[in-house]
């Protein structure tokens, strides 16, 4: 990282933290998501087995191979808590970098950081650094926070396993890093034609559809979360978030800035 980049990302964070909407974007979410989830589990301790019979058609699933009904719940109530937890580091990026770019452009004090000698790539690397780096941080907090609470609310040793696999850490340590810079690189590309962060946050939200989908997906057995599947999102999605920085550095145009938007 240059120092350029450094001094932009603090000047960032220094400006974009003084809106308390944007603190508590950073800050609520994944409060409740642990609060939430934790909750969860501990209450699945006390279901009734009549509310386990729903269990059956997840139990014939292989990856719920070798599970009681009450261990299962918990490992699909964790599963749910843990695709969530992919949409914080998407979403919470996202509302950071509308307002960082959109408030800037509103407030014309994007016009003199454009007016130095800073690469257009710098510029957009350090705020994507600024966007993605506080919302990992409190998602990986959170994260550790659940597994720990998941370690004492679960049934057994087996659930424990399947909530917490390895497979799912490396989820949330490698995919979540990359889903939340395309998220932030989207915006970016949103940001450079749009004037309104609720619009640019509105257009972004289509990214949880996919997420969403591959939940479904792997509850309803048609998709498998392992190893390759793991390895092959990770590398698609390095794909597209090169594509994206190159789409991006093209279309933030800053003569149009320093000219036009008046």
């Amino acid at each position: 990282m240059t120092d350029k980049v450094r001094a932009i990302v603090a000047k960032e964070w220094a400006d974009v933290f003084r809106n308390r909407m944007v603190i508590m974007l950073v800050a609520v979410p994944p409060a409740l998501m642990v609060v939430l989830s934790l909750g969860v589990l501990g209450a699945t301790r006390s279901f009734p087995p009549s509310d386990l019979d729903d269990m059956q058609m997840f139990m014939q699933q292989p990856s719920f191979a070798g599970l009681t009904e009450m261990e299962a719940a918990q490992v699909v109530m964790a599963q749910y808590f843990l695709t969530l937890f992919l949409l914080m580091p998407l979403i919470i990026p996202v509302s950071i970098a509308a307002y960082s770019i959109v408030g800037e452009k509103v407030q014309r004090s994007l016009e003199p950081l454009l007016a130095t000698p800073v690469e257009t790539s710098e510029l957009l690397l350090a705020k994507c650094l600024a966007a993605v780096l506080p919302a990992l941080g409190v998602t990986w907090l959170a994260f550790a926070i659940f597994v720990l609470g998941a370690r004492v609310f679960a049934v057994s040793d087996a659930a424990f396993g399947r909530m917490v696999s390895p497979v799912w850490i490396l989820m949330v340590l490698v995919i979540a890093p990359l889903m939340a810079t395309m998220g932030v690189l989207l915006s970016v590309i949103a940001s450079s034609r749009l004037n309104d962060p609720r619009a640019v946050e509105q257009g972004i939200g289509v990214l949880v559809v996919p997420v969403l989908g591959i939940f479904l997906a792997q509850m309803t057995g048609l998709l498998t979360i392992n190893y390759l599947t793991l390895t092959i999102g990770a590398l698609l999605l390095l794909a597209v978030d090169a594509l994206m920085l190159r789409a991006a550095v093209k279309l933030f145009d800053r003569e149009a800035i320093l000219t036009r938007w008046r």
